[in-house]
């Protein structure tokens, strides 16, 4: 059964670096559960290829884990009107 579907969801926030692409696993379980959730993923190295290798599942944010870490809490906060109740 879904993640998606055992547990009210309301964002996702995923770190590219999960063990054995869990990450895409979570991902395309999404769409599957027939909810809109946001996402934002957390990587080392925000570069062309990760942002293609996203792009399918429409990500709201990428954030570099060193980086951007301060600007995750506002992301979610920008995120969090849109999410139903």
């Amino acid at each position: 059964m879904s993640i998606c579907k055992k547990v009210k969801i309301q964002i996702a926030i995923l770190d590219n670096e999960l063990q054995s692409n869990l990450a895409l696993e979570i991902l395309k379980d999404i769409p599957a559960s027939g909810k809109n959730i946001p996402v934002i993923i957390i990587a080392d190295n925000i570069n062309h290829f990760l942002i293609e290798k996203y792009q399918p599942f429409k990500i709201a944010y990428f954030f570099d884990r060193y980086n951007d870490f301060e600007k995750i809490l506002p992301a979610i906060n920008t995120i969090q009107p849109s999410i139903p109740s």
